[in-house]
């Protein structure tokens, strides 16, 4: 990305990541009208680029959660290499045991 494209979405706050994805979409129809075709794709890929973090921040897991799962006793997940896998504790795990029983502190209803 070249310095005139702005900072790497991923270093981007919350805030200013939905500020730059909503100029983007504003100024999209204007740029696809007048823009050159070096504008359009370089406004496309950065589109692109703040559209794809925006999904990845919504859906990614709950730290904490995550962390409660390694550390539940039987841990319910762990690593292996650079996956996460569930263990056979996690297997057997009822998916609506946190709710039921109380189970992990993150998963209670609030």
């Amino acid at each position: 990305m070249t310095d005139d494209e702005g900072v790497p979405a991923g270093e981007l706050s919350e805030a200013e990541l939905e500020r730059q994805g909503v100029q983007a979409h504003a100024t999209r129809h204007w740029i696809f009208l007048h823009g050159t075709a070096e504008q359009f794709r370089t406004h496309t890929r950065r589109m692109l680029e703040l559209e794809a973090h925006q999904v990845a921040r919504s859906i990614a897991p709950n730290s904490r959660l995550v962390a409660e799962l390694y550390k539940a006793n039987p841990p319910l997940l762990r690593a292996e290499g650079d996956s996460r896998v569930l263990t056979d504790a996690g297997r057997a795990w009822p998916p609506d045991h946190a709710l039921v029983s109380g189970g992990l502190s993150c998963c209670r209803p609030r």
